[in-house]
């Protein structure tokens, strides 16, 4: 069965970098459509989002 990742950057840590793993069975031909970069105040009440260019 086995599953996949891969690295990207972290959202909560300025360079960081997070791995998402996924069942190789749940994904059928996996693309990356968007990207964006969010940020938020430290209370965590206000979200916005800028879309980065595609890689």
């Amino acid at each position: 069965m086995g599953c996949g990742g891969f690295f990207a950057p972290s959202a909560r840590h300025s360079g960081g970098t997070t791995v998402p793993m996924f069942l190789a069975s749940t994904l059928s031909n996996p693309a990356v459509v968007s990207t964006v970069r969010l940020f938020y105040d430290v209370d965590g009440t206000t979200v916005d989002s800028k879309d980065l260019p595609s890689v």
